[in-house]
């Protein structure tokens, strides 16, 4: 039994704490806070993190309780849903089948009437931005590596997702003034993961008019926060051709050559934009060289020497003829134009290597564009110091097929890839086809046993 002095030691003590919130208590809620705080994204709103104190008296003065567990702060935000306050949403079959079918809705109403030429430019970006959101989501995704980045509905704030997100000049984009608006509608029903691989889905599904069957799938969980470690890069450098197209596609996401080939098919749709990404024409640069003065005044006034069927709105720094169509005119584009390496002059203020078709191919000029990414796929294209060599000219295949070279310096050398972007060229439904195929393991990856479910198990097939 204790003396009437431990008792009264007892009972001064827990005054103490009652009244001055206890120190060692409260350094324990602030820590937790801190915690808590460092994985939440800085966009979300927090829950008010209270600070909780003990009030317990000696059993001498009240009856005894049950012990309780006291919390140390309130839940804090696991999700970018603003429907469920930011609570992780609870995804079924019946849920994603239901927003599936609103989303496709919504996002079909976001698309303008074709047949016109700024309707169908207008369509082609819708297209092409929500498939660029879809791989750029997965692509961050390398399986050599303990972090969780990949298909997780969260971007890194890298130059690589510039046009995706606001970064450098470009404050607002497509992405979060038109796509994230509808998913906010059916958030408490669908992951933000999902719906950015059914946007990829719904656009080559209604682009290639239902050649390419939707098949989906649910089960992705949303990041609120995806920092790419420091120094690294994970999607790939246009600028640096077959080297990051092994890196990225083989070595970090696990996909074959040939998914990687299919998969940059996807260069048939959108274009590209300078504003976001330095490449192409700028609409309304300080012309300082005489080519890029030219370029300009061709696009500005298409009577000058352009064809009849070209149109300057619809084309102009898309890679093919057709960038609100998905098709194969990107993998014919490529082998049946002669390319030119112009380096940078078709920006002007960025150094950055575009291709643009020569004079002499006929081809769509001065419209079209092939990054250097695109040209090692049908040519052994110089890349040397990730610029090449400007004047190179490249192509184009035979009318009978047979392979040519590059020119200015002369490189006849035939890379692996070629028959495969013959393969496409020559058969838009092989291409399609395969593309479905590749599509789905790109918007799967790291989920499953062939990634040890590194992201999580194996993702739900689903009929709506």
């Amino acid at each position: 039994m204790q003396s009437s002095a431990a008792m009264f030691l007892t009972y001064f003590a827990t005054l103490f704490c009652i009244c001055s919130s206890c120190p060692f208590l409260h350094q324990e809620s602030e820590n937790s806070a801190n915690t808590n705080e460092n994985h939440v994204h800085a966009n979300i709103a927090l829950y008010p993190i209270p600070t909780f104190r003990t009030t317990s008296r000696p059993t001498t003065l009240q009856p005894k309780k049950s012990p309780t567990a006291v919390p140390v702060s309130a839940p804090t935000a696991v999700s970018v849903c603003k429907k469920t306050k930011f609570a992780y949403p609870t995804v079924t079959a019946a849920s994603t089948c239901t927003a599936y079918k609103q989303i496709r809705a919504d996002f079909i109403a976001l698309l303008p009437p074709g047949g016109t030429s700024a309707g169908d430019f207008t369509r082609a970006n819708i297209f092409g931005k929500a498939l660029r959101l879809a791989f750029h989501d997965a692509g961050e995704i390398d399986i050599t590596q303990p972090d969780k980045l990949g298909p997780d509905g969260c971007l890194s704030n890298t130059a690589e997702n510039a046009g995706l997100i606001p970064f450098g000049t470009v404050t607002s984009t497509m992405v979060d003034s038109l796509f994230e608006p509808i998913y906010q509608k059916y958030c408490d029903s669908i992951s933000r993961a999902d719906f950015w691989a059914l946007l990829g889905w719904l656009s080559i599904n209604l682009s290639s008019g239902g050649a390419i069957p939707i098949s989906f799938q649910y089960g992705r969980k949303d990041a609120v926060t995806c920092n790419v470690p420091k120094d690294k890069v994970r999607l790939p450098n246009a600028q640096s051709g077959r080297g990051a197209i092994n890196q990225v596609f083989i070595a970090q996401m696990g996909l074959t050559l040939t998914d990687a080939v299919t998969l940059i098919g996807a260069h048939t749709l959108g274009h590209v934009h300078p504003e976001a990404t330095g490449y192409g024409v700028v609409a309304t640069p300080t012309t300082t060289t005489a080519t890029t003065a030219v370029r300009l005044a061709q696009l500005d006034q298409p009577s000058l020497s352009l064809p009849d069927t070209e149109d300057p709105l619809l084309q102009s720094n898309a890679w093919d003829s057709t960038p609100q169509i998905f098709d194969n005119e990107y993998f014919k584009g490529l082998i049946e134009a002669g390319w030119e390496n112009k380096g940078d002059v078709m920006t002007s203020t960025n150094e950055l290597t575009d291709w643009s078709p020569t004079k002499a191919s006929g081809y769509g000029f001065p419209h079209h564009i092939m990054l250097n990414s695109d040209m090692v796929l049908a040519y052994n294209s110089s890349t040397n110091t990730n610029y090449g060599f400007s004047g190179q000219t490249c192509g184009p295949y035979s009318p009978t097929g047979d392979f040519v070279g590059c020119q200015s310096p002369v490189d006849n050398a035939q890379p692996n890839t070629a028959s495969i972007v013959q393969n496409y060229a020559n058969d838009n439904n092989a291409f399609l086809l395969a593309f479905a195929e590749s599509y789905k393991k790109l918007v799967s990856v790291g989920y499953g046993k062939p990634y040890f479910n590194k992201l999580g198990p194996a993702l739900i097939d689903i009929v709506c």
